[in-house]
């Protein structure tokens, strides 16, 4: 099991919560706007403040396996129960991330021009909500 933590300073660290051990520091371009693990608990998104850029980790070897920039200050991320789909809320737009298993590639399948601060994936992630800067909720797929 593990614990990451990013706040403040510009570094996440990440440690096995079973023995206390620091398994990794990682060094950002600002401090840490938001964290979100994966379901499966293999990757973990994570955001500087004031950055356009998603980067996602591995877990098991601590390096970057993909960057997106969605050219838009990103203000939350999420991952769908598969660990497939990662759902990305920003200033101006919603991107939808999606890593297919079978040829370990990524695709962007769903990009909407939505000023959002929230994204929330529904049940069994057949729906996907956003919450837009006037306070409602938008539906999204």
């Amino acid at each position: 099991m593990l614990f990451i933590c990013g706040g403040t300073s510009t570094s996440l660290l990440v440690y096995n919560v079973k023995t206390g051990e620091s398994i990794a520091t990682l060094d950002c371009s600002a401090p840490i706007r938001d964290i979100s693990f994966s379901e499966n608990g293999l990757w973990v998104a994570y955001v500087p403040t004031n950055s356009t850029t998603v980067s996602i980790l591995n877990l098991r070897n601590s390096k970057t396996v993909h960057t997106t920039d969605i050219e838009s200050e990103v203000r939350k991320v999420t991952w769908d129960h598969s660990g497939q789909y990662l759902a990305i809320a920003g200033a101006g737009c919603v991107v939808v991330e999606h890593y297919n298993k079978g040829t370990k590639s990524w695709s962007e399948p769903l990009r909407k021009a939505v000023n959002t601060v929230d994204v929330k994936w529904g049940p069994n992630a057949t729906s996907l909500l956003a919450l837009n800067t006037d306070g409602e909720l938008v539906a999204l797929g």
